[in-house]
This record gives C-alpha cells, sequence and structure tokens, in this order.
C-alpha cells in the first residue's frame, strides 16, 4: 500500500455507513453487529458530545476510525476515549 494516498480527515456523517462496516469487518459476524449497534448508539447519544471523530480514507475506502468523546456525560471538555478499529487493505 501507498501511503501517500491515505487521507487522515475529520469523519463526516455520510460517513455514517462505510464507519459501521469498517467495524462490523473488524470484529466478524459473532462480534460485528453488536459492537456496530453499541456505536450507532453512542453515535446518537447527546451526552456523549463533545465528541471527535478521525477516519483515514484511501481510494474511498475508511479503512481506520478513531473516536475521541465524553466519558461520563457531566464534562463539556471532558476527556475522551479513544476507539480505532478496521485496517486498510494493503
Amino acid at each position: 500500500m501507498n501511503t501517500d494516498s491515505i487521507q487522515f480527515r475529520p469523519a463526516r456523517s455520510d460517513d455514517r455507513d462505510r464507519i459501521l462496516a469498517v467495524h462490523l469487518d473488524a470484529f466478524g459476524n459473532d462480534e460485528g453487529p453488536v459492537i456496530a449497534s453499541l456505536l450507532e448508539e453512542m453515535l446518537d447519544d447527546p451526552t456523549a458530545e463533545p465528541m471527535h471523530s478521525i477516519v483515514a480514507e484511501s481510494n474511498d475506502m475508511i479503512g481506520v476510525r478513531s473516536l475521541w468523546r465524553n466519558i461520563d456525560g457531566r464534562r463539556p471538555s471532558g476527556t475522551g476515549g479513544t476507539t480505532g478499529y478496521g485496517g486498510m487493505p494493503g
């Protein structure tokens, strides 16, 4: 893989389905749907704000995602948890 072709950027709302697909692929048929469902709930949870999501994209494919979010629902500038899933095809 040519790492020069990897773009890191903030996730957009139209990335949601592709981000969920990364989680499904990374965790397989048994755990993938559970993890994707938990992620959907978290993305829709206003107490998780602020939330900052970064994706790595290559050839219009998202292969890696990292998320920082408020972890206790009380601190508007709280420290976040970090998750990263998936891998770029190589």
